[in-house]
């Protein structure tokens, strides 16, 4: 009998377990996301930009369009549940009425981004990170165990050079995850680790007391609302960290660049049904193909007048011979940074290592002398 309840318990949870990975439904959701940069002392104002942004979510696949960032270019990001793509348009679009409203999507762009990551390219529109994370993160964050540790969604949380490429050398910050409790389980709460290193070449610790990590980066929702049975976030915030002057702890940290969002308009409907937006034939696209980073180019550079070349196809071009070339370079480097020397598990180890040796010599002692004493009583006891 407990045998039968214990495999329908597991057989229950298992169910509810895939029902959470694949019941996701979907959504429209359109609205503003206003980032701004910080100073050393965490609240002036460098810069600020906002972003205007329509996003249409399928169960795993979403299409973006946007407008704004630091270019104020407009861009489409779609992910089709294998591919990620990004085209953005040079043209410059007057409003993004007119760029939502359309229905021909050939019209977005003269560059262009390929690859299989399922977040935004972090090094275009730092805005996308957080409009992806509160609406588009579920399949990506619920699919797979994660073990406590994530790949940076913030552009902010890495090093301006090579930023992109780090995270094919498996770059990853210890995280906490709070997800909603109904469909399409988007996070409620996402923090991410510093582990005490700032990143040079060759990596160095930080100063203390941030040498031993510190609160990177914090996702939060502030309000959200119930449609149809999603529990969708209408209001969330990202925020990037750094560590302060004059601190006493690690607590001491100030912000480094914010991006809040906000949900204007929501619908049960989609405006759309492709995910996977069509490069313009008219005309020559500049293409940065990321999905090859297996065969050892992390970015294979060309132009195409004929859509979206195959991976076959760009392994044929001599730009993938040239990419190659490149990725032997530079990879050492950037997988050094990716994964400093720490002195601190060695220190950790070298300290296991002396309390085993001394528990080691303290029961050869204590069986040495217990040896000792049976001998001389027996010595006692012939006499």
């Amino acid at each position: 009998m407990r045998f039968c309840l214990g495999r329908l318990l597991l057989l229950v949870c298992m169910t509810l377990g895939h029902v959470r990975n694949s019941v996701a439904g979907q959504f429209e959701a359109e609205g503003v996301a206003r980032a701004r940069d910080m100073g050393l002392d965490g609240a002036t104002i460098l810069c600020s930009n906002t972003t205007r942004f329509k996003i249409s979510v399928n169960d795993c696949q979403w299409v973006m369009v946007s407008k704004g960032g630091l270019d104020s270019c407009a861009r489409k990001t779609a992910y089709n549940g294998v591919e990620l793509m990004t085209i953005e348009s040079i043209e410059r679009p007057e409003n993004i009425n007119k760029l939502t409203q359309s229905t021909n999507w050939t019209n977005l762009g003269d560059a262009a981004s390929i690859s299989y990551k399922p977040f935004p390219r972090i090094d275009s529109d730092p805005a996308l990170s957080a409009i992806w994370l509160g609406l588009a993160s579920h399949c990506f964050l619920n699919a797979r165990p994660h073990h406590g540790s994530l790949q940076p969604i913030s552009y902010y949380a890495l090093p301006l050079r090579g930023a992109e490429f780090w995270l094919n050398e498996g770059y990853e910050q210890k995280i906490d995850l709070e997800i909603f409790k109904l469909p399409p389980y988007l996070p409620k709460m996402l923090v991410f680790f510093d582990d005490g290193f700032f990143r040079l070449t060759p990596p160095v610790e930080r100063d203390p007391p941030f040498n031993h990590g510190f609160t990177n980066t914090v996702f939060r929702v502030l309000a959200f609302t119930n449609l149809s049975g999603l529990e969708i976030p209408t209001r969330f915030t990202l925020c990037t960290y750094q560590p302060g002057t004059n601190a006493r702890n690690s607590k001491d940290i100030a912000a480094m660049w914010q991006c809040d969002v906000f949900v204007t308009n929501l619908s049960s409907e989609l405006s759309v049904s492709n995910f996977t937006p069509e490069l313009r034939t008219d005309t020559r696209v500049e293409v940065s193909d990321m999905r090859l980073t297996k065969d050892g180019a992390d970015s294979v550079g060309y132009t195409s007048d004929s859509g979206w070349l195959t991976p076959e196809q760009v392994k044929a071009l001599p730009a993938f011979r040239d990419a190659k070339a490149v990725s032997a370079e530079l990879r050492p480097a950037l997988y050094a940074e990716a994964h400093p020397p720490s002195q601190r598990p060695v220190r950790i180890v070298l300290a296991a290592l002396s309390v085993a040796l001394g528990f080691l010599l303290y029961f050869v002692s204590k069986m040495s002398r217990g040896q000792t004493g049976e001998i001389a009583g027996t010595k006692r006891k012939a006499v």
